[in-house]
């Protein structure tokens, strides 16, 4: 019973990857060795960039807020 349910998850994730991968696009796979630890780097080095600038940014937003509330409390106090 567990097998069945087992290739059933696994048609239906080939399913839902097929709807999702563009017609043309090319299948990365391990008999491609020399492009993919580059597109690892990068792609590590991208998601890196991006939750850093994710993080300044609520900061940023923070900051923006905690002081709009400052002078706005000074204002009325």
């Amino acid at each position: 019973m567990e097998n069945e349910a087992d290739k059933c998850k696994l048609q239906e994730m080939e399913n839902l990857r097929n709807q999702i991968q563009p017609d043309g696009a090319p299948i990365l796979t391990a008999e491609q060795p020399s492009i993919l630890p580059d597109l690892n780097d990068a792609i590590a080095n991208v998601r890196r960039q991006y939750e850093t600038f994710n993080a300044k940014s609520l900061e940023d937003l923070d900051n923006y807020y905690k002081e709009k509330v400052k002078i706005r409390c000074d204002n009325t106090g």
